[in-house]
């Protein structure tokens, strides 16, 4: 019997855009968006953020320094954080759940990012934990991070089903004996949750 549902965050809960932080910092950088996009997403300076490795100030400083950016950092983290929209259906779907099941939260994810979207989104609030990689120092899909998850929970694998969008985080989570479903849309989760026994409205 599942007694525990984790789910990702972008992508399931919230869309996000990475382009759209890349067009608002290209209005004051000599950079184009797409060469701030290949600059930072995918290096050592993002990876080590989302692994708690620097401090959002680290951070900011760093983006700073790298895009040759003149403004407060407080301007960076707004326009870097304000990539996100709400996934329709998701919240209506996680409020019912939480009256059925432990909620887990399980992303990889930043400071900046995290405290953006639990200000402005309901739904983040909604889970009875928050298992983040900038705080546990390890992401998905290494088995670690899944293991941390289960222990917040006090959860076994078997009582455990997750979603995420993508697939090879879905994978990772069914090695470990987890029900895993890899996320599409609202519908199609709730088909195939309740194809698992899961209660859905």
């Amino acid at each position: 019997m599942i007694r525990t549902v984790v789910s990702d965050l972008g992508n399931v809960l919230l869309h996000f855009d990475h382009m759209r932080a890349c067009h608002g910092i290209a209005r004051m950088s000599p950079w184009s968006p797409q060469e701030i996009y290949d600059c930072m997403f995918g290096s050592d300076l993002v990876r080590d953020y989302e692994l708690g490795r620097i401090s959002s100030s680290e951070f900011g400083r760093g983006c700073m320094d790298r895009l040759n950016l003149n403004v407060g950092v407080e301007v960076v983290r707004e326009i870097w954080s304000d990539i996100f929209h709400p996934v329709e259906g998701m919240e209506e779907l996680i409020r019912f759940l939480k009256s059925h099941y432990t909620l887990v939260l399980l992303s990889n994810t930043n400071e900046w990012h995290f405290e953006h979207c639990r200000e402005r989104y309901p739904v983040v609030e909604l889970f009875d934990h928050h298992l983040l990689s900038y705080r546990v120092g390890c992401q998905k899909p290494n088995p670690l991070i899944y293991d941390k998850a289960l222990a917040v929970a006090n959860a076994l694998p078997e009582e455990t089903l997750y979603f995420d969008d993508i697939p090879a985080y879905v994978e990772a989570a069914r090695k470990l004996g987890w029900k895993g479903i890899c996320f599409q849309d609202t519908d199609q989760v709730t088909r195939e949750m309740k194809a698992e026994g899961i209660s859905c409205p």
